[in-house]
């Protein structure tokens, strides 16, 4: 029985960086996804062309701080 193998990788701008990324994922056989939140280089491109299933995320703004541990502690 052979081990199946699964990437998930998530970035932003990594165009460069994910080709070298993927390509050493070559020959094992892994599933590769790419989520890409919200690239504006060819991020979605590279991750494409190198035979990964791919998606965009467009992550929302943070929410402010709650509860006392995240506000600080004031009295």
């Amino acid at each position: 029985m052979s081990a199946r193998i699964g990437v998930v990788a998530i970035g932003r701008n990594e165009g460069a960086r994910l080709a070298h990324c993927l390509a050493s994922l070559e020959g094992s056989g892994a599933r590769v996804v790419y989520v890409d939140s919200g690239s504006t280089d060819d991020s979605l491109a590279v991750a494409r062309a190198a035979g990964a299933r791919s998606s965009s995320w467009t992550p929302t703004p943070p929410s402010p701080p709650r509860g006392p541990a995240m506000r600080g502690s004031r009295p």
